[in-house]
């Protein structure tokens, strides 16, 4: 399952288990059947690659939370799913790590789904889901959908609305 979807938490205190960011990225590693060396060793090669081996080390606890919640998002992708799921991953960010955390997202090879109820964390996304309900209400280019979403929004006062993007 792990290589298949990756799921990413809006709160990275509730997702990172491990006591230093070493140990997060190793730990999927470890799940995919690599021995505890082995997963060390590529967890380190992993945060090199993604500019992050200065935070090898360091406490998760210590991190600031557009820290916590890249290492959040680099301890899925080390283990290479196809698809990707974002729960409003910006959420608590400040505008640097939202832009830094959207451009790393925006890179991937992986499909993206990414849930918010923030409009501007959905360009750069080919489409938009907008659920109401639980039911899913408009598919299409978010240029469409967002449209549509707006000149609804004034008619819909007080219903919980998501949209999802892809």
């Amino acid at each position: 399952m792990p290589r298949l979807v990756g799921v990413v938490f809006q709160n990275p205190d509730l997702q990172a288990i491990f006591p230093t960011v070493e140990e997060e990225i190793a730990f999927g590693l470890t799940q995919l059947g690599r021995d505890r060396r082995e997963s060390r060793d590529e967890a380190l090669e992993f945060l090199a690659i993604h500019g992050c081996a200065q935070l090898a080390s360091m406490p998760i606890a210590e991190l600031s939370e557009g820290q916590k919640q890249l290492v959040c998002i680099l301890s899925v992708l080390v283990m290479e799913p196809r698809l990707l799921v974002l729960d409003e991953p910006l959420t608590s960010l400040d505008l640097l790590a939202t832009r830094k955390i959207r451009e790393k997202v925006l890179s991937l090879p992986q499909k993206i789904v990414m849930v918010s109820h923030d409009f501007s964390h959905f360009e750069g996304f080919d489409r938009i889901l907008w659920l109401e309900e639980g039911r899913l209400r408009m598919d299409g280019p978010p240029y469409e959908v967002l449209r549509a979403f707006e000149a609804d929004i004034d008619r819909r006062s007080g219903v919980k609305l998501e949209l999802a993007a892809l």
